[in-house]
This record gives C-alpha cells, sequence and structure tokens, in this order.
C-alpha cells in the first residue's frame, strides 16, 4: 500500500520480472519516487477498499526520495464492537490491547506449504475481545505482551463456529507499542 503526501491511499501491483526487480529494493516506511506505471481499475479486490491500482513492471522507475514529508499510514479506528456487524473479507483498522498471545507456530497450509503463524487477543475501549490470527512475518514481528498496544491497519474480517474474528493479510499494516 503506498501513500501519497496528502494520505491518500493507492494498492500497487507487481508481476512476473518487476516482483524480482524490486522485490528487495522496496522497504516500508520509505518515500518512493515512481513513474512508467499503470493506474487500473482494481479488479483484485480481496478484501481492499481501493477502486484502483497502480501496476508496475520491470521498466517502472523507483526511485528512493531522501528528507521528505510523506504522511506514515493515516488510521480510521473502528470498535472491536462493530466486528460483528461487518461482513467476512471486509478489512478495517483496528487497536487495542494484547489480553493474551500464544507462541509462534508454523502451520501447514491447505496447498501442503508452510507458514508461521500465531494467534493474539486484544480488547479495546468498546470492552470487547477479539482473536487475530497473524501469518507469516507478522507472527514473530513483537513479542505481544500483555498489555501492550496493537494497532492494524486493513485487518481482514473472519469467521469460525459463528464467531467473528481477525486475520492479517498482504494488504495489513502492524504496528506495536
Amino acid at each position: 500500500i503506498l501513500i501519497d503526501q496528502d494520505g491518500t491511499e493507492i494498492e500497487a501491483t507487481f508481476f512476473n520480472d518487476a516482483v524480482d526487480r524490486w522485490y528487495d529494493f522496496i522497504q516500508e516506511n520509505t518515500v518512493y519516487s515512481i513513474s512508467n506505471g499503470r493506474v487500473n481499475p482494481n479488479h483484485f479486490k480481496f478484501g481492499v477498499d481501493y477502486d484502483f491500482c497502480l501496476v508496475l513492471n520491470a521498466d517502472s522507475i523507483i526511485e528512493e526520495v531522501a528528507d521528505s514529508e510523506i504522511l506514515s499510514a493515516k488510521f480510521n479506528f473502528k470498535a472491536i464492537e462493530k466486528v460483528k456487524e461487518m461482513n467476512v473479507s471486509d478489512t478495517l483498522d483496528v487497536i487495542g490491547v494484547v489480553q493474551s498471545a500464544g507462541p509462534p507456530v508454523e502451520q501447514t497450509l491447505k496447498n501442503g506449504g508452510k507458514k508461521m503463524k500465531r494467534t493474539i487477543t486484544i480488547f479495546d475501549w468498546s470492552k470487547v475481545s477479539i482473536e487475530i490470527t497473524l501469518w507469516g512475518d507478522f507472527a514473530t514481528q513483537a513479542a505481544f505482551k500483555q498489555g501492550e498496544i496493537v494497532a492494524l491497519k486493513k485487518a481482514r474480517v473472519g469467521e469460525f463456529q459463528n464467531q467473528k474474528n481477525l486475520s492479517t493479510s498482504f494488504s495489513t499494516r502492524l504496528f506495536t507499542r
């Protein structure tokens, strides 16, 4: 997810050779100047709220910009109690206090691959708690100690045994304090 100087967000998508060229170069919380990309309607609406996406290829030009005034992530936090009214695959920004955290474990996926997984429970000012499944690098990103503050941008709503829950996805950003 990219953010411009006005705080507007757009999803960037890389295909084929562009992934190989830019994967190690682009870093979170770094400012870039981007050209030679295409703005397309977002046909890949996997729980994202963007009508358009930026498609970049191996010929795109991405240059790091030093000393910029670009904003960091803008949040639109929703109370955890509102999650029960949301649809599965919707996304939201949520903030809360860690109530409990399980250890990171290696999970075998349906396709036979393996990915790290961790489950934490947070609560917020609505005095409601929710379970969040952290996948991949998110599972080991922090200690998630009881009482620690956690904010997720674009957490994805899920449901298991008639209980709503949240999880991370490729577009999620996670912050701890």
